[in-house]
């Protein structure tokens, strides 16, 4: 196999590969499928692209969980190809099958692969239903597996992303729902940026949340998912960076607000008007006397920005900033 490539016909390649993905033994097998990366950023034609595809489905189905897993590689690192598949439904049918197994790794694999076609399954519902059953596994790997699946999937379907939205919450709260799994589940809440109603929906869900879960791990993963939502859906940004000056100012817990300080910071850029968002820096001079370091950092940093951003409206806080300075 590592002389394919001195070959300059892409047919011929793909058919010398084909032998391999036959061979008996396992190592031709996975050898070859590690060659399909290479034909395809090689040769990423339409017509090599959907060929190539079919015949990796075709051996994802009829193989094991070591080949399902090559395949799965190859799915990863060929993502900006996939958008070429021209007879996307069979293919799909070859991979989702195997969702129907009594293999959970399989599952798992397979939930993988459709994470990683999430563009091509966006109006799929059957594909949906099984993701969302897969939530529910009690293998670790599967239901990990589904959650990947499910954040890929809702950020490119908004039918999809419509349809989780309320399931959720209701997930996270579950006593039976680990809590890496919740913070996971919570994370997806930042792909419900297809429309202002399913973006205002998430984001009452997400500070609902923030009310009910105050230990430090939620309130980190909360406060990145409503920045995240905010930087997709602009009419949040102004109400965003209130919570976050909020936390700024009434959180005791030094991480929370380094990570509130560098949220306003990614903000910063896409809040509108000729002056900076309100009370932000008379929220942010008093951190300069009193805070720790690292927050005392981040409130300069903040700072800075404002210096570039909105030179006049800060020149007013100068002889302020330097008597907290000296």
């Amino acid at each position: 196999l590592f002389g394919l490539f001195r070959q300059r016909d892409p047919l011929k390649i793909l058919v010398d590969l084909d032998h391999g993905l036959r061979s008996q033994r396992i190592f031709e097998q996975c050898e070859a499928i590690v060659f399909f990366v290479r034909l395809l950023n090689r040769y990423p034609s339409s017509l090599i692209v959907n060929s190539a595809f079919l015949k990796l489905g075709d051996l994802y189905r009829t193989s094991h969980n070591l080949i399902r897993y090559c395949v799965l590689r190859v799915f990863e690192q060929c993502q900006k190809h996939l958008p070429k598949i021209v007879n996307l439904d069979p293919l799909l049918k070859k991979i989702s099958c195997l969702l129907n197994s009594n293999d959970n790794v399989a599952r798992a694999v397979t939930l993988r692969v459709l994470g990683c076609m999430a563009s091509g399954v966006a109006d799929r519902l059957d594909i949906h239903h099984k993701v969302r059953q897969s939530l529910e596994s009690p293998h670790p790997h599967e239901s990990c597996a589904a959650l990947w699946a499910l954040s890929q999937i809702a950020q490119c379907s908004s039918l999809f992303a419509h349809a989780i939205l309320d399931e959720l919450p209701v997930l996270v709260v579950a006593l039976h729902t680990s809590q890496a799994a919740k913070l996971r589940l919570i994370s997806v809440l930042a792909c419900m940026h297809h429309a202002p109603d399913l973006a205002a929906r998430a984001r009452t869900h997400c500070m609902a949340l923030w009310e009910s879960f105050p230990t430090q791990p939620f309130s980190l993963v909360v406060l990145r998912t409503l920045t995240e939502l905010a930087a997709r859906v602009p009419s949040h940004v102004a109400a965003q960076i209130e919570l976050l000056l909020r936390t700024i100012r009434d959180d005791v817990r030094a991480k929370v607000r380094v990570q509130a300080l560098d949220h306003v910071l990614s903000l910063l850029k896409f809040a509108a008007g000729q002056t900076p968002p309100p009370r932000l820096v008379e929220t942010l001079l008093p951190l300069i006397h009193s805070a720790p370091h690292a927050v005392v950092l981040g409130g300069l940093r903040i700072l800075e920005r404002l210096s570039r951003l909105y030179p006049a409206a800060l020149a007013v806080h100068l002889p302020r900033l330097h008597e907290l300075l000296e």
